[in-house]
């Protein structure tokens, strides 16, 4: 069925109107004993219930959800097919941005969302309130909005969220500053045409991209590198090593209340296994995983690690996991830098790095496709006591060994 007619700015047209009384035509097959089905208007949302003469004022007087291409709240199946993407919404960077969010959530993920939603909204109709969501559910459909709303009315280039993720990758690729991007979003709202849909701050345009998944976690650490305050320690106040406090206090001051305080070092730990599923929910990059058993020449050449005796021997020594090419290989990577470009400071700082050995040599060694895992706070190298600061990391890869029967196997860089 046509649904162009979606896009249509004039709801006044003749074609706006045939479009709408085709989509009730084949709404009211599906709609309850009691002659009423979901309102997909811009302020109904497909969570109330009016009867078809009441639904189609409303498409008139506030327009449909361009987004809403496949009914699936009206008795159309959601399937996910390639041309999926291309139906929600018109224009590269709308496209683009739903493609983004049905690659973070992934299909299975989708598909389950969107029948919870149909089971609440449909076949419990005689609910007196909207229908309440999940969290997971709710971030999905937050995504879906800010991916359809425009930048500012009659914006055909950007959405509101297509803007955002653009300016975070220009903030990441030339390392501007949290408070830059506040004053340039500042400028650019002051800039925008009136109805403009910016954030207003950089903590609420930040909230934004963590819906996008990827997030990291805190963990507290000892001053001394001795221990992390994490899993049985959690709840510890003072280093069960050297005794140090786990938290600042400042000396006039009386203690601070348990968790208020500010620690000493923070660890921050970005889990890796979404970071390896991201690699499989790309149709590109996933074939490209297969790169080192499908594409590479076996010349015996040393091009590339899979070339190397160590990759052959484990293979012989783990035949299950060698038959199939798409068992995950990693290395890990580890040196310290100086964030603050002064090279005269003592500051050291570490950065763990993931890279997946299974691309080819042009993708593994890519930033887009170097999966930072650790960042170990300085001012001073961790030295020996690294092994502290890779508990996490070395406890999820021992859980992904054992959970899908050895789809990890490590390498390890100097």
């Amino acid at each position: 069925m046509d649904r162009s007619w979606m896009q249509v700015s004039n709801r006044l047209s003749r074609e706006y109107i045939k479009g709408v009384d085709d989509f009730l035509d084949f709404a009211s097959t599906n709609d309850n004993e009691k002659g009423v089905i979901l309102c997909p208007c811009k302020n109904c949302n497909n969570v109330l219930l009016f009867t078809k003469e009441e639904v189609k004022a409303h498409l008139i007087m506030n327009g449909i959800v361009k987004s809403y291409t496949r009914w699936y709240y009206h008795g159309e199946s959601f399937v996910q097919d390639d041309h999926f993407v291309d139906e929600l919404v018109p224009g590269e960077g709308c496209g683009r941005m739903i493609d983004l969010i049905k690659d973070v959530r992934g299909p299975e993920v989708v598909d389950s969302i969107m029948h919870d939603a149909s089971e609440e909204d449909i076949v419990q109709p005689d609910l007196e309130e909207p229908p309440k969501h999940n969290g997971t559910t709710s971030k999905f459909f937050r995504l879906l909005e800010d991916a359809e709303q425009k930048l500012y009315p009659n914006c055909e280039n950007f959405t509101k969220l297509s803007f955002i993720v653009k300016l975070f990758q220009i903030k990441c690729l030339y390392g501007i500053s949290d408070t830059a991007i506040e004053d340039i979003l500042k400028l650019f709202k002051e800039a925008l045409p009136a109805g403009e849909t910016l954030p207003k701050s950089f903590y609420k345009a930040r909230r934004m991209i963590k819906d996008l998944g990827l997030d990291y976690r805190e963990i507290e650490a000892c001053r001394n590198d001795c221990m992390l305050f994490w899993k049985e320690y959690e709840d510890v106040q003072n280093c069960i090593h050297c005794g140090e406090p786990r938290y600042k206090v400042e000396e006039n001051c009386k203690k601070l209340p348990k968790g208020k305080g500010v620690p000493y070092k923070v660890l921050r730990y970005f889990p890796l296994t979404p970071r390896l599923q991201r690699l499989f929910m790309s149709s590109e990059v996933a074939s490209s995983m297969r790169w080192h058993h499908d594409q590479r020449l076996k010349d015996g050449v040393l091009r590339h690690p899979a070339d190397s005796e160590v990759w052959r021997s484990f293979d012989k020594a783990n035949p299950g996991f060698s038959r199939e090419p798409r068992n995950v290989r990693i290395g890990l990577s580890a040196d310290g830098v100086n964030p603050f470009g002064n090279m005269d400071s003592s500051h050291s700082t570490w950065p763990v790095i993931v890279t997946a050995y299974n691309l080819p040599p042009w993708m593994c060694m890519k930033q887009s496709y170097c999966m930072m895992s650790l960042l170990i706070p300085g001012h001073k190298a961790p030295g020996n006591d690294i092994d502290v600061y890779l508990q996490p990391l070395v406890e999820e890869l021992k859980e992904l060994w054992m959970e899908y029967k050895g789809s990890i196997s490590m390498s390890f860089m100097q």
